[in-house]
């Protein structure tokens, strides 16, 4: 509940500071006056763009502050916390901001700096605004959704449907990633796989394999030269080398000096038939298998396709085929998963839909109760020529029910939305009606109205003064009003007033005293002693 108020040099208010208590709340005051800068200020406190000249001429800054009451208002203490605001329980919710001439506007909870979507929470929790042009909200069927729940209190309804709502969507999106991201298709996946296995790509050696081809393509010409040269070197090299030794023996034995020449000749004789020896060996051990030359060409043939094909390494062809296995068994396991899946969303759906139906029974519950009460009290308010009902039909499953509300009004037989025949004055009655009975089963502790009565004839006065007390029972009720009927029921009755001059303009709100009221509901009334005893009786 709002307690207190401080305005600074906003709009034409040099200075104000207000109180208030519960009950009904009116301000009134001369046309062109700025009856609404009470409800502008609180728009500024909760984060709105400040309207043109907000500051007032010769200021430096506008400052408004507000203290209310949020004893248990746990959802408010509860986005306190979320928000790392502290706060006591007992204790009032200083909000303030501060809007400098130059520079940028400071918003702050309890003396800590925040940020406007802060206080824009906050702002729904604590104060409802309802404006001329509410009656206009009355045309959006959410808008009627929304105040046929708070009269049926379906706030645990609407949590728990939120919630299977929540599990329905997100089971149904892990069913869309399951579906968009399958794997392979599982034949695919067994052709590779058996490839693969079939040239033993599961238990050999790819390098050494391939490294067996490349000697088996060349064993031939291996074969036939190492062949030539083994001969060439036994049947004419050793021999010309063996020629050479006996001559530089015969030398050497002559001249020792020679003996060295002849030493290093053996040993090279020596190293020739070792090497021609290694020669024979090889080519003793060097047997061309046609079959098995064919198979490692097969091989060879099949894997350079598959590097080709797959952009892989030789090296990385048995990581692939690890990875085919892995595939095909999460292959295997996909469909499970996917008809797992999709009973989880038919199990969320069928309880989403469980949910929705009891939902659904609880607002053709509350709209038939909620369609008497209005209907009853639009009579009162001489609309006696058409019946309001309210509607609840089956509709698409969306965040709040699978329900289409509707109200409506019957005129000689024909019914039809308030969107489609209602007049102005006509959405002002009911929202005035439905405000009413709705006040208070709110959780909103403040509610304000500007004007909401001013579509309304004169001769209703006294009963629209005695539908704002009945709200003003239920909740904190500030409104701004016309009617000196409403204003002699306030409990708190201010006044805004303004004076013009050449130079500029400058204003003020307050409480009136008792004293002064009279003077004030006297003024409403056209200024006769005679109007002013009409208006209190």
């Amino acid at each position: 509940m709002l307690h207190l108020m401080r305005i600074d040099n906003f709009l034409h208010v040099q200075h104000a500071e207000l109180s208030f208590g519960e009950g009904l709340h009116c301000i009134t005051g001369e046309s062109g006056a700025g009856k609404t800068v009470v409800i502008k200020a609180l728009k500024l406190l909760f984060g709105a763009k400040p309207p043109p000249h907000a500051i007032a001429e010769n200021a430096t800054q506008t400052l408004i502050e507000a203290a209310f009451d949020i004893t248990d208002q746990k959802h408010i203490q509860s986005l306190l916390d979320q928000s790392g605001i502290s706060y006591e329980a007992d204790e009032w919710l200083l909000l303030k901001r501060i809007l400098p001439r130059e520079g940028k506007s400071k918003l702050f909870v309890n003396s800590q700096l925040t940020n406007a979507s802060v206080v824009e929470a906050l702002g729904k929790y604590l104060v409802e605004i309802v404006d001329q042009h509410a009656g206009k909200l009355l045309l959006s069927g959410e808008y009627q959704r929304k105040l046929l729940d708070s009269f049926g209190q379906h706030g645990p309804l609407l949590q728990s449907y939120s919630e299977k709502y929540t599990a329905h969507a997100a089971a149904s999106a892990l069913l869309s990633e399951l579906s968009e991201n399958a794997p392979p298709p599982l034949d695919d996946l067994l052709w590779q796989k058996e490839e693969l296995e079939k040239h033993g790509i599961d238990h050999l050696d790819i390098e050494k394999e391939l490294k067996k081809h490349e000697t088996f393509s060349h064993a031939e010409e291996l074969a036939d030269s190492l062949s030539q040269a083994v001969v060439t070197i036994k049947e004419h090299v050793t021999t010309q080398l063996q020629s050479m030794i006996r001559l530089i023996e015969k030398c050497a034995e002559k001249d020792t000096a020679l003996t060295q020449m002849s030493d290093n000749f053996h040993t090279a004789l020596l190293e020739l038939d070792e090497g021609v020896t290694f020669g024979e060996q090889y080519i003793d051990q060097l047997e061309f298998d046609k079959e098995e030359f064919e198979r490692l060409e097969e091989l060879s043939t099949f894997l350079t396709l598959f590097k080709r094909k797959h952009d892989v390494s030789f090296e990385d062809i048995s990581e692939t085929y690890n990875s085919i296995i892995e595939k095909i068994e999460d292959a295997h396991s996909y469909q499970e998963r996917i008809d797992s899946q999709r009973v989880t969303v038919e199990n969320c759906y069928a309880s989403l839909i469980q949910e929705g139906k009891n939902l659904s029974q609880a607002r053709s519950q509350a709209a038939a109760s909620l369609q008497n009460m209005v209907q009853n009290t639009l009579h009162t308010l001489k609309m006696d020529d058409a019946s309001f009902g309210i509607t609840v039909e089956e509709g698409e499953v969306k965040k709040h029910g699978c329900d289409a509300v509707c109200f409506t009004l019957e005129r000689r037989g024909n019914t039809s939305p308030i969107k489609e025949v209602a007049s102005g004055g006509e959405l002002s009655r009911i929202l005035l009606s439905l405000k009413a009975h709705i006040a208070s089963k709110q959780t909103t502790p403040t509610l304000i109205f500007d004007e909401i009565d001013s579509n309304i004839g004169g001769e209703t006065a006294n009963v629209v003064a005695d539908l704002l007390q009945q709200v003003a029972t239920g909740q904190q009720l500030l409104t701004i009003t016309h009617f000196p009927q409403v204003a002699r029921r306030a409990a708190h009755h201010f006044v805004v007033e303004k004076e013009q001059s050449k130079q500029k303009s400058q204003g003020s709100i307050r409480l009136l005293p008792p004293d002064e009221r009279q003077q004030e509901l006297q003024r409403m009334v056209g200024g006769s002693e005679s109007a002013t005893l009409l208006v209190q009786k």
